[in-house]
């Protein structure tokens, strides 16, 4: 099992840019989320509760962006989130983030690409856990009593290794939310 964090933003509407470390504190990347511009950010402060316009984007250790996702609305359906890889061994690669039922407190999402389908689950006050084939293959949890520091772990088992996709999985999905 692999370890990794990083300091988590203190409110849903912060655009700093947090630092993924592994165990002995070697920078792995970024992820921060951004605004269009300045009244992108007011009209999802005021209408849309800091949760309306959500996208990331992480980085390599070099600064080169890795990741973009967003959040992407439907008049009648629910919103979904897409995650698509720029650069490294994943260029290219798509992933589409749907939740599965109704529950809003506990949601449950279906991450579904090219060949890959992760199910990720949270219960209350632990861990957001990420399953592949019924295996689970990773775990995302931000601590509030430490200062809202984030936590990663990937087991060997999982098919993507990389720690920036699970903080953003962990980011939009379930610290800023739907």
């Amino acid at each position: 099992m692999n370890a990794y964090s990083y300091q988590g933003p203190y409110v849903k509407s912060s655009t700093v840019r947090s630092t993924i470390k592994d165990e002995n504190g070697n920078e792995l990347g970024a992820l921060e989320r951004h605004f269009k511009s300045i009244f992108h950010k007011i009209f999802d402060m005021w209408i849309g509760e800091n949760k309306l316009l959500s996208n990331f984007r992480a980085f390599n250790q070099k600064g080169t962006q890795v990741i973009a996702a967003k959040k992407n609305h439907y008049k009648l359906k629910r919103s979904d989130f897409n995650i698509e890889y720029l650069e490294g061994d994943l260029k290219g690669e798509k992933f589409v983030a749907r939740q599965k039922g109704i529950d809003i407190i506990n949601p449950e999402y279906i991450i579904a690409g090219n060949n890959i389908e992760i199910l990720s689950k949270k219960g209350i006050l632990d861990w957001v856990k990420f399953y592949e084939n019924g295996n689970e293959v990773a775990r995302w949890k931000i601590s509030i009593k430490d200062k809202f520091k984030v936590n990663i772990e990937i087991e060997e088992i999982a098919t993507i290794q990389d720690p920036l996709f699970y903080s953003v999985l962990g980011q939009m999905l379930y610290f800023v939310g739907d």
